[in-house]
């Protein structure tokens, strides 16, 4: 009966360390999700209003992107699709960082990111 007990308890734990896990990867993938609102948002107000003081929060968001991309990437190393998805995913926030670099340069170029 031993055996099987501690079988039991070791399958237990796998599951809740694949569950913790999974929590992990999700609370990651909502602050490079709040990471790029929260740039996005700095972006269009600054695009409307003109005022430079805006544009705090899309350097801020800058400087967080990659090491939050990072951490993703590292959290789902070991699963070769989600390593997949999570580089895309790196990619186009890229492409979306520099997206609304281009669009708040056009409006005030001499204003540095």
């Amino acid at each position: 009966m031993s055996g099987l007990t501690a079988w039991n308890l070791r399958s237990q734990r796998v599951s809740v360390d694949w569950l913790v896990h999974t929590e992990q990867v999700r609370s990651q993938l909502s602050r490079v999700l709040q990471i790029l609102v929260d740039a996005q948002a700095g972006a269009r107000v600054y695009v409307l209003t003109g005022e430079a003081s805006i544009l705090r929060s899309y350097r801020d968001a800058t400087e967080a992107l990659r090491p939050e991309v990072d951490r993703l990437e590292q959290l789902v190393s070991k699963n070769p699709g989600q390593r997949s998805l999570a580089a895309q995913l790196g990619e186009k926030a890229r492409e979306l960082m520099a997206q609304m670099k281009r669009s708040c340069g056009w409006h005030a170029r001499a204003i540095p990111f």
